[in-house]
């Protein structure tokens, strides 16, 4: 089971920005290019743990070829949350504050009484996750659930229990002294 997306992380660099370490993989940077068949891999695999919803949250940018992919396979709608404001009647702002960076983001095509998945490449600090799912349940759109590629140092756990909704990855993941490490029974 996710044969392809365990192999990946053999080849990834890490990059240290001040205390923050980044791991820069194909489906959280797009370096190297996203390979298809790792992509058909992680989007079944996304499907199979897929709620019941009528849209699809992705923020940009590494949210959106994860979202589109599940999308064209379930026919469920996607939307994506974006950096640019657009103006548009119903827009909803965002206020998204990480471990090490600031801003506002946009949802369009949404209303009260739906249902999202947010689908994204990785939670680390869950700040972005967290603004987002709070700015939603306060315009009354239910998050249904939470759906990420990886889990970096537990902030899934951390955050499911402060959201009080499922946060689930698709691998756990954790930088030891400069290489990224898949942490299968890890506990926070």
């Amino acid at each position: 089971m996710l044969a392809k997306l365990r192999a990946s992380l053999r080849d990834v660099q890490i990059i240290k920005k001040e205390d923050y370490s980044y791991f820069i993989h194909p489906l959280s940077d797009g370096i190297p290019s996203i390979d298809a068949e790792l992509l058909e891999e992680v989007t079944e695999e996304i499907v199979s743990r897929l709620p019941q919803c009528n849209m699809l949250l992705a923020p940009e940018a590494m949210g959106i070829p994860l979202a589109v992919s599940v999308s064209l396979k379930t026919g469920i709608p996607c939307s994506i949350i974006r950096k640019r404001c657009y103006n548009i009647s119903g827009e909803i702002t965002v206020m998204q504050q990480t471990g090490y960076s600031n801003g506002l983001m946009y949802i369009n095509g949404l209303k009260a009484g739906d249902e999202v998945v947010i689908i994204d490449d990785i939670i680390s600090t869950g700040g972005t996750a967290k603004a987002i799912v709070h700015t939603l349940e306060n315009n009354g759109i239910k998050v249904r659930s939470i759906i990420v590629v990886f889990n970096k140092n537990h902030g899934a756990e951390k955050l499911s229990q402060v959201l009080g909704i499922p946060v689930e990855s698709l691998l756990n993941v954790e930088v030891v002294d400069g290489i990224l490490h898949e942490c299968r029974d890890c506990v926070p």
